[in-house]
């Protein structure tokens, strides 16, 4: 009993695996149910449901069904462009496969339609449901003002083209087999525009001088605050100089007139011997401070 129920279980599989069970036993109406179950079902892989779609409108001429029939062919063709019965089809399944296709697209329609590709590729799928389309034309050009270079390839679902490295600028025109324009994407007049290849950004420019121009350039540099420093300095020098030849004069005074009679004289030496003291440790500031500005002046000007 269970191994019974176990074959029926297997046997009943999916609603698309009955569904194509049931139209093969030309129980229609039933296959019809299985089908419709199938439609709506979750997971379907798009062959599948091409398959389902296909039966269902198969099965439902088969029914009398003409305008369920021509709703399922139209869902199938919009999911699927370049679906198509088989040569030996019915007229009457012909009739309403045509009445469904002419609901989705108008005769003559052709569309190509820039599909997703790798870099260097284009991918063209070529929407052609009534098989009018013979080429496809590939135009490319490395630049605005060169002239396209065309090439050729036959007309197919979806065309894949390599484009040529240098290609800037690109259009595609698919044309039937009297030479006849059917389409276009892009156009000569307005194509598609490529990115040129990445290229790194430019190193900082550094401008290099000429030995005489660095030469020139360094004598033109201000160098007039380490002049003014070293004058200063100089000066500085020659008063501490004149300072220290005063102090040594008093000083040699102040000796004579300690050796001389007592009386004015003796003042005259404290006078004359405080005021060479003084004069000495001006004089002594005085050449610090010198010593200093000149040194200012020596890193001021090679700083310059």
């Amino acid at each position: 009993m269970l191994t019974l129920a176990l074959a029926c279980a297997l046997g009943a599989g999916t609603p698309l695996t009955e569904g194509r069970r049931l139209f093969d036993a030309l129980e229609y109406q039933a296959a019809a149910t299985a089908l419709e179950k199938a439609r709506h079902a979750p997971g379907l892989r798009a062959d599948e449901r091409r398959e389902v779609l296909d039966l269902l409108g198969r099965a439902y001429v088969a029914l009398g069904h003409r305008e369920e029939a021509e709703l399922a062919f139209a869902e199938l063709l919009r999911e699927a462009p370049d679906a198509a019965l088989p040569e030996d089809a019915s007229p009457k399944l012909q009739d309403v496969f045509s009445a469904a296709k002419r609901r989705v697209y108008p005769p003559g329609t052709v569309t190509l339609v820039d599909r997703p590709a790798p870099t260097g590729e284009l991918l063209v799928q070529l929407i052609d449901p009534w098989r009018e389309a013979a080429q496809l034309t590939l135009g490319e050009r490395a630049s605005p003002q060169a002239a396209y270079v065309e090439r050729r390839a036959a007309a197919a679902p979806t065309v894949r083209f390599t484009l040529d490295p240098s290609t800037r600028e690109l259009y595609v025109s698919a044309f039937g087999a009297a030479g006849q324009l059917l389409g276009t994407l892009y156009s000569a007049a307005a194509p598609r525009a490529l990115a040129g290849p990445a290229t790194a950004a430019p190193a900082p420019a550094i401008e290099l001088l000429p030995p005489q121009a660095e030469a020139a350039a360094q004598q033109a540099s201000p160098r007039w605050p380490g002049w003014v420093v070293g004058a200063t300095a100089v000066a500085l020098a020659a008063t501490g100089l004149t300072l220290k030849l005063l102090s040594d004069a008093d000083d040699r005074a102040s000796r004579a007139a300690e050796v001389g009679a007592p009386g004015h004289f003796a003042v005259d030496a404290q006078r004359l011997n405080a005021r060479a003291r003084a004069q000495a440790v001006a004089s002594g500031v005085l050449f610090g401070v010198a010593a200093a500005a000149g040194l200012a002046a020596v890193v001021v000007v090679v700083a310059l």
